[in-house]
């Protein structure tokens, strides 16, 4: 039976979607607050935890992208590589980890979902 539910980034896009619909299936999610800045960090974070919904990440909107097409790449990974480590430290028993940062290929129309892994992605 599963005692802990938890969603790192619950204040994003993601993850606030992600908890209303767990709530509205009647599923209590504990939402993780705090900034994750190291291994200790995420520790304490993950504590307890049966299941983990990383929606966390490092944002900087569109404009920016463009401009530093890499520059979350390093900060998102590192995020990710804490939650992993501690998680699996802890003994948590599943992982999911979700992302929308432009995850999707060229395209000159509005895309459908079916086409998201047609062509090569956006850089």
């Amino acid at each position: 039976m599963v005692k802990r539910i938890a969603v790192a980034g619950h204040k994003g896009f993601i993850g606030s979607s992600l908890v209303a619909a767990l709530k509205k299936k009647g599923i209590t999610a504990d939402v993780v607050e705090g900034k994750i800045e190291d291994s200790s960090t995420a520790e304490v974070l993950v504590e307890g935890c049966d299941i983990l919904y990383i929606c966390a990440g490092v944002t900087g909107g569109a404009g920016f992208l463009e401009k530093h097409p890499r520059a979350m790449v390093g900060p998102n990974l590192t995020l990710h590589l804490y939650l992993f480590d501690a998680c699996a430290k802890l003994g948590v028993k599943k992982v999911i980890a979700l992302s929308s940062t432009t995850g999707y290929p060229e395209a000159d129309h509005p895309l459908l979902e079916s086409e998201y892994f047609a062509g090569d992605l956006h850089a």
